[in-house]
């Protein structure tokens, strides 16, 4: 037997399973950042090895103040290791930009909770459902990240272990809550209901139930949800009698985070032309024209969220966040926190392109003209093939949207607002978005950030007892084009590569 010491915990593992660092960590409930689920391929989980012994080939080797990639190392007796960026900083979108009301006799009583479950972050809205008064706001990565940033590495977990992806986000649920009760003097059975707005796939998760389906085509999920659970039924450690309401899903890969989100942003009661963009690993796009709401998916893979990028890393302490010219032409940048950097995340690797467009040092093929890099700072330099991830993950979102007005019928100038929701789409500079062309250039005037959506949404759910009903309708609205049998999209996808 094995020992690692990991901070100030101890864990014991057997070394004749020649587990890697990543696996044992995992099996003592440390979810370690690696965004490719532990492939070896993004280099994202390195962590150093303060003293101990690993195993290189048939040999053991001894080895001190070393960084390795916790997912290609296997350690042999006892081992110190410690992380290089913690998991608690990442910078979370929390606020709405509306108001829920409750309207007195209409409302539900008790304590309740709207739970926003991102696939890189959770946040957790407790209230008083009484009067609507908010309580705190809990925030937190998603735990899941440590097999994978993205949705499909997590399915492949998932394929081969029904439980695991349910398992923790319940347990990480359960932790948020207890803790959050005893900071802000309320027990846990004082929870009488507790509202879900997340991707398909991830409110399969949290509800128990088979996500196979999604993972290969046709895409067609197990549930659409849009119903009520016992929270008892499905581990949730509150009040006995407690119910939890999943939002409605429209497809595979257009979710409930997507539906409460448009709902909080009144698509379903406009009579306007309006754009709504939630912008991750998997781009939801939406479009209400026509007395309709239409919507698509488009798979921009994990590069928004820093992942498959050589020095990128989440929204966390230390990321370049902006970057930016100053008089003199020369490359400024601000980090998350104000420290010094430690790599770039997705709205800083969105504004790097725009400022590299704008400096020619990128073409308009995407090639970069002066050497083979472009140098933001020491440890956030973005290679050609760094370039090449944001071109085909700028490309997917951009001819998802021509797609959907393609398919609608309208032009940019019926167009009346273009809505970017979420931590992502409220963060990047509409500027540089629509500078490398993740979005139409002609929609810049029309670009509105309005925040955590979906939570707002989550919100109206937990305090409106006829936001189900409104919900449901809205989501019944919606048509659902599948951009990977579209010819259209296929050939947009091409078109905007470029710069």
């Amino acid at each position: 037997m094995g020992r690692i010491y990991y901070k100030s915990n101890v864990f014991d593992y057997d070394e004749a399973e020649h587990k890697t660092i990543l696996e044992i960590l995992r099996d003592n409930m440390i979810y370690y950042d690696a965004p490719c689920g532990g492939n070896k391929t993004c280099g994202r989980c390195k962590i150093r090895i303060v003293y101990g012994n690993i195993v290189k080939g048939k040999e053991v080797q001894s080895i001190s103040d070393e960084i390795v990639l916790a997912c290609d190392c296997i350690p042999f007796g006892d081992i110190k290791v410690m992380p290089l960026i913690g998991n608690e900083n990442y910078a979370v979108e929390t606020d709405f930009k509306k108001t829920v009301l409750v309207n007195p006799g209409e409302h539900y009583s008790g304590i309740g909770v709207a739970i926003d479950i991102g696939t890189t972050t959770l946040v957790l809205y407790f209230y008083n459902l009484d009067n609507g008064e908010i309580i705190a706001i809990q925030t937190a990565v998603n735990l899941q990240k440590s097999y994978g940033a993205d949705i499909m590495s997590r399915l492949k977990y998932h394929c081969s272990n029904k439980t695991l992806m349910n398992e923790i986000i319940i347990a990480q649920i359960n932790d948020i809550i207890a803790k959050t009760a005893s900071l802000y003097a309320f027990e846990p059975k004082d929870i009488s209901r507790i509202t879900i707005a997340g991707n398909t796939v991830m409110e399969h998760f949290f509800g128990g139930i088979d996500a196979e389906p999604i993972a290969t085509a046709p895409y067609v999920p197990t549930s659409l949800f849009g119903i009520e659970q016992r929270a008892m039924n499905l581990g949730i450690k509150v009040s006995k009698n407690a119910v939890v309401y999943f939002a409605p899903c429209v497809s595979g890969f257009v979710g409930g985070d997507i539906t409460a989100g448009m709902m909080s942003c009144n698509l379903d009661r406009t009579s306007d032309t309006i754009l709504y963009l939630d912008i991750g690993t998997n781009g939801e796009i939406a479009l209400a024209a026509k007395g309709r709401i239409f919507c698509c998916a488009a798979a921009a893979g994990p590069a928004f969220e820093g992942a498959n990028i050589s020095c990128g890393m989440g929204a966390q302490s230390g990321a370049i966040s902006t970057v930016y010219l100053n008089e003199k032409n020369e490359i400024q940048y601000s980090t998350i926190n104000d420290v010094e950097p430690l790599g770039i995340c997705g709205s800083g690797l969105v504004d790097a392109v725009a400022v590299g467009i704008k400096l020619s040092i990128i073409d308009e093929t995407g090639r970069i003209q002066k050497g083979n890099s472009l140098k933001i700072a020491e440890k956030a330099v973005l290679t050609q093939k760094d370039i090449r991830e944001v071109q085909l993950a700028k490309s997917a979102i951009c001819a998802g949207i021509l797609t959907l007005m393609d398919f609608v019928g309208i032009s940019f100038e019926q167009i009346d607002e273009v809505l970017l929701a979420g931590g992502f789409g409220t963060r990047i500079n509409p500027k540089s978005a629509c500078a490398i062309g993740l979005i139409p250039n002609e929609l810049f005037e029309k670009i509105r950030t309005v925040g955590n959506a979906a939570g707002a949404g989550a919100a109206e759910l937990l305090l409106k007892p006829e936001a189900e009903d409104r919900i449901q309708f809205l989501a019944e609205k919606c048509t659902y084009i599948e951009l990977s049998e579209n010819e259209f999209f296929k050939n947009e996808y091409i078109t905007q590569m470029g710069f």
